[in-house]
């Protein structure tokens, strides 16, 4: 029997959303605007219905950088803001604005390509404070803003910058970019000119209670209900947003003879074992390491993952029925079975979030 592939589907929690942003903006000083990632794919969450539930919830506003993710949640009718981070092409950055995105001004060409065009920008600019990737360098800062950004005619909606650590010994290098970028809100202030939004923690700076450095943050994991291993966030209450993720069975093969299977026939299956196919390959996020001995849950009982293609992955299901269109759960639980992210994370040699937002864009948002 065989059938077409199938995607995953999302068991998202928004209940649990809600109450995350409750419990973080009750560990924040009132009035701080939050600033919501929603990069990698709500980190792997399905970016549309996330956001749609952060509008409900009268958030700030809602941060990408993906250029398609913030063109596509505009044209669904999103309310709130969004920012679009750093890291565009700069010819891109004035088509980006007129389509009602937020732009990054991380350099001097991102000025030019929008001064060229003439449109009516509202940008943020992006402050390298010590991480060394995107942003104009924090001693310049100030100067670029005076004398580059400006008199363009851009309007300055915002400065942000990024310090993220994973540790606790890496706080202090925190602290120091964060002394740093805090300075230029002041003598920006001093100059007479005061951007609505300054913006310095994320989630681990949020979570390890960092000084504010601004009046806005920039949770991500923090809003999903994943824990930094910084700080005590732990004991806010928050919850997982992502209940499970699914697919289906598209291929059933009952075996007549003992036989070798998978990649360079490495798995032995015997006469009467059934094996079973989903469509979740290397293509769509699997990237599981079969050595690691990976496994999924099917009809409630844990069973073996045993090779992945570009595009599928076999199942050793042993001497159990199994029909096309059976549900798979590759995270997440079924019964008194589940699969742990710490678990997907080890098969696949990545860190647990790392591992998640490698998976499928095409689920079911």
């Amino acid at each position: 029997m065989s059938g077409g592939q199938s995607p995953l589907e999302r068991d998202l929690d928004l209940d649990a959303l809600r109450s995350n942003h409750e419990r973080l903006t009750a560990n924040l000083p009132e009035a701080t605007a939050l600033i919501c990632s929603v990069k990698a794919n709500a980190y792997g969450h399905g970016v549309l219905t996330i956001v749609r539930a952060l509008d409900e919830l009268g958030v700030w506003g809602v941060a990408t950088a993906s250029a398609p993710d913030a063109l596509a949640l505009r044209n669904a009718g999103v309310h709130s803001r969004i920012l679009l981070f750093g890291g565009q092409p700069p010819a891109d950055l004035a088509r980006l604005a007129r389509h009602g995105t937020t732009v990054t001004v991380t350099n001097a060409e991102c000025v030019e390509a929008l001064a060229d065009d003439g449109v009516e920008a509202r940008a943020f600019l992006k402050v390298d404070s010590g991480l060394g990737r995107l942003g104009v360098p924090v001693d310049e800062a100030e100067r670029f803003v005076r004398d580059t950004l400006l008199p363009a005619g851009i309007r300055l909606d915002g400065i942000y910058t990024h310090l993220p650590f994973h540790c606790d010994c890496c706080w202090r290098w925190a602290r120091v970019g964060l002394a740093a970028f805090g300075q230029i809100g002041s003598r920006l202030r001093t100059a007479g000119i005061a951007p609505p939004i300054v913006q310095a923690l994320s989630s681990p700076g949020i979570a390890a209670g960092l000084p504010l450095c601004g009046n806005a943050v920039c949770p991500g994991r923090l809003l999903y209900g994943f824990i930094p291993s910084v700080g005590d966030s732990g004991r806010w209450g928050l919850r997982p947003v992502l209940r499970s993720l699914r697919t289906a069975i598209v291929h059933v093969r009952r075996h007549t003879a003992d036989a070798r299977i998978g990649g360079s026939g490495r798995h032995e299956v015997h006469a009467g074992d059934t094996t079973a196919v989903i469509g979740f390959g290397r293509s769509t996020g699997n990237l599981a390491d079969v050595s690691t001995r990976p496994q999924v849950v099917h009809r409630g009982r844990r069973v073996p993952v045993v090779s992945v293609s570009l595009e599928h992955a076999t199942l050793d299901l042993g001497p159990t029925d199994a029909a096309v269109g059976d549900e798979v759960v590759i995270l997440g639980g079924d019964g008194d079975q589940a699969v742990s992210l710490g678990e997907l994370g080890e098969w696949c040699h990545l860190e647990p979030l790392d591992a998640l937002v490698a998976l499928d864009r095409s689920a079911a948002p």
